[in-house]
């Protein structure tokens, strides 16, 4: 008689959802030509999918994972064995990379974030550190978005006494939080967005440009200011966190702007917000760009940690001055 054992048909059940959110997420966060590496080889070893961005494909291994043990202590670490992941990416001749989701039963939502196997704090230890502390420095894919397909089953421990652990992670997430300090961030990334086009019409108008922000989804840029000595400028604003490696921020040829905004929030080793107004055309003159015959072809994009260097002189540069 064959039997399953419960633990084994929710890892399973684990990895099914993953491999259904890992597609969607990729492609959101701008990978393109997505391969699923397990649609013919089952259980692809060293990794799940095979994506491209901003010219560097990327080797993905998934992991999804429930985010609290069964005791209802935070589950730190989900094990990825970096090794592994390499020599399948060496077959690829790719950048690998990891996906973690991050599962929580109690609430029916998920969190995922990304990053490389060489930026880890410690690349060669076997797992991905899953504190609250270390998931704030990757780039965020989802957070705590629901999900249908996130059921009890799904949980490692049974229904005795589980509405009075999850009070109790409530709690201790809460403390967490207070704990670093804002390290670990507490807002959608929609609402960075807007925020920082907030704050981009803000700081024009303290500078004598008046400026506001535009109706969300206005094409080609965000914000709208009127200099006194010419035309009103349109002003496409970009946001990121700062972090140091496979991180980019950028803006489509095709987009109708006349300013390019960046707006850098504190990280790693950036301590303080800073903005760039660049004109149009310097953008244009300093972007990266992929082959003329690819699918990202009108991309223009920048590395996050080389912001601060390339756009030196036009930091702060709220009265749109055309020279740096």
């Amino acid at each position: 008689m064959n039997v399953t054992s419960p633990s084994l048909t929710r890892t399973k059940k684990l990895g099914d959802l993953a491999e259904s959110l890992a597609l969607g997420l990729l492609q959101e966060a701008g990978f393109r030509e997505v391969v699923d590496l397990n649609v013919e080889a089952p259980n692809h070893a060293g990794g799940d999918f095979l994506a491209e961005r901003h010219g560097e494909r990327f080797l993905i291994s998934v992991k999804a994972r429930n985010k609290f043990r069964q005791s209802g202590a935070l589950n730190g670490s989900y094990n990825i064995f970096p090794e592994k992941v390499r020599r399948a990416a060496s077959l690829y001749d790719a950048v690998p990379a990891w996906l973690t989701i991050q599962v929580d039963t109690g609430r029916a939502c998920y969190s995922a974030y990304f990053g490389l196997i060489d930026a880890l704090p410690n690349p060669n230890a076997v797992g991905v550190p899953m504190t609250a502390r270390a998931v704030a420095t990757y780039e965020c894919l989802a957070r705590d978005c629901d999900c249908p397909d996130i059921t009890l089953d799904l949980s490692n421990r049974n229904s005795a006494g589980a509405a009075v652990i999850e009070r109790r992670n409530r709690l201790r997430e809460q403390a967490t939080v207070a704990f670093v300090s804002g390290s670990a961030r507490q807002y959608t990334t929609k609402q960075m967005g807007d925020a920082c086009e907030m704050l981009v019409a803000a700081e024009l108008t303290l500078a004598g440009v008046p400026a506001l922000k535009v109706p969300d989804n206005w094409p080609g840029y965000d914000v709208i200011a009127q200099p006194l000595d010419r035309s009103a400028q349109r002003i496409s604003v970009k946001s990121r966190t700062f972090k140091r490696g496979a991180a980019y921020v950028g803006y489509n040829d095709y987009d109708e702007f006349d300013w390019l905004a960046i707006v850098l929030l504190p990280g790693e080793e950036l301590c303080d917000r800073t903005i760039y107004v660049i004109p149009r055309l310097v953008a244009e003159g300093l972007a990266r760009r992929d082959k003329p015959t690819s699918k990202t072809a009108a991309e223009r994009y920048y590395r996050v940690d080389q912001v601060p260097e390339i756009f030196a002189g036009w930091k702060s540069n709220f009265g749109l001055k055309h020279r740096a």
